[in-house]
């Protein structure tokens, strides 16, 4: 039994590149499971633990030893999103179920990497027509794929499910200004937080801001969290960016799977960190415009 479950572990880092969902795909384990194999662990352990990938990283013998569980129950099926329809996520098609859980990992990645701290953050795809979101106030750790919320076009969600999140609003304006969006991250990452809060969106002082989809990632005025003022500004910085800054609030970022979403939100904040710490040594020099255009347009076909 180790010494197979030891195999599948082996082929499954070299071939799925420690991706929660592929790993456990590959090793032939649900994601509940996986979750309930980290959950039987020891608390000093478990803190030890950033993401699935260092629970593969155990040895055969001390994941052997961990008592395993009853799978959790499928979620009831609703009418209005049923399992047997399929959502494109980076032209991969995932049923709800595989993208419930995939909201949920993004969501775990999302705040043991310190991009969104505790409870904060919330993050959707595109389902039908309307979205998966989580809901509100709910610890990560404690989700459910049944946890996650079905909001239709009109912002009503599913009977009988949890509350979505308090700023489903911006989620659902992003998905009707931009029709590439498949995937939103909202989070409170460190030194985003730190220039929306100076009203400081990131100007081009390097190249990779383009990455946001335009010269400069903009920051969009404040309003309070969860209204349709907040929802309105957002849908105005998403229009013709894929990132924006929320002022005294956070940053939001939309990509076409949930993936690149939080990739995106990642580099926003790599790149608010680096412009922060350039402007304490004075005033940046900013990229013109037809340098950003070019790079815009290299980008477009940057990649494989």
């Amino acid at each position: 039994m180790a010494t197979a479950m030891g195999n599948k572990i082996k082929a499954a880092r070299k071939a799925a590149g420690f991706s929660m969902m592929a790993l456990a795909q590959e090793i032939g384990a649900t994601r509940t499971e996986i979750g309930e194999w980290e959950a039987g662990l020891s608390k000093p352990r478990r803190k030890q633990l950033a993401s699935l990938a260092d629970v593969l990283k155990l040895s055969t013998d001390e994941l052997a030893a961990v008592p395993k569980q009853k799978p959790a129950a499928k979620p009831a099926k609703t009418k209005m999103a049923p399992s047997t329809s399929a959502a494109s996520q980076g032209g991969t098609k995932l049923d709800e179920r595989q993208l419930r859980a995939g909201i949920i990992e993004t969501a775990l990645i999302m705040s043991r990497t310190g991009l969104s701290p505790g409870r904060s953050g919330n993050v959707s795809a595109r389902w039908k027509s309307g979205m998966l979101i989580t809901p509100t106030g709910m610890a990560y750790e404690q989700l459910k794929p049944k946890d996650i919320v079905f909001v239709d076009a009109e912002g009503v969600p599913a009977a009988g499910a949890r509350r979505p999140s308090s700023e489903w609003r911006f989620h659902l304006a992003g998905y009707e200004t931009r029709a590439d969006c498949q995937a939103i991250v909202h989070c409170h990452s460190t030194h985003a937080v730190v220039l929306a809060c100076a009203h400081k969106p990131i100007p081009a002082f390097h190249y990779m801001v383009a990455v946001a989809g335009g010269m400069q990632i903009p920051l969009v005025p404040y309003a309070t969290f969860g209204t349709e003022d907040l929802s309105t500004h957002v849908r105005g910085g998403l229009k013709n960016h894929s990132a924006c800054l929320m002022a005294n609030h956070g940053q939001i970022a939309c990509a076409a799977s949930l993936p690149a979403a939080l990739e995106l939100a990642q580099e926003v904040e790599g790149l608010a960190e680096q412009y922060y710490k350039v402007l304490t040594l004075g005033k940046p020099h900013i990229l013109g415009d037809e340098e950003m255009q070019t790079v815009l347009t290299k980008f477009e076909s940057y990649g494989q």
